[in-house]
């Protein structure tokens, strides 16, 4: 998003794409391995945009990470693994 934003020189708004969504879905989360989360914790660490600051802290925090098209599953209610 960061890239693109920057490419188009547009305010693009992410899309589900922050701590309050991620904490509503992360029972679909997968553990980071190691260099994930470094890199996760560094991220957030060094975040200077005005989205997304929140979801790489809720991310770091809990060692876990979700897919987005898990997220859009789940909140368009096409969530098969409930079913």
């Amino acid at each position: 998003m960061r890239t693109l934003r920057e490419r188009t020189g547009r305010d693009i708004l992410p899309l589900w794409m922050d701590a309050a969504t991620f904490a509503a879905t992360r029972d679909r989360a997968l553990a980071m391995r190691g260099d994930e989360l470094e890199l996760v914790t560094s991220l957030a660490g060094r975040w200077d945009e005005p989205y997304g600051g929140d979801l790489l802290a809720a991310l770091a925090a809990s060692g876990v990470w979700i897919e987005q098209e898990a997220v859009i599953e789940r909140l368009l209610g096409l969530d098969r693994a409930d079913a």
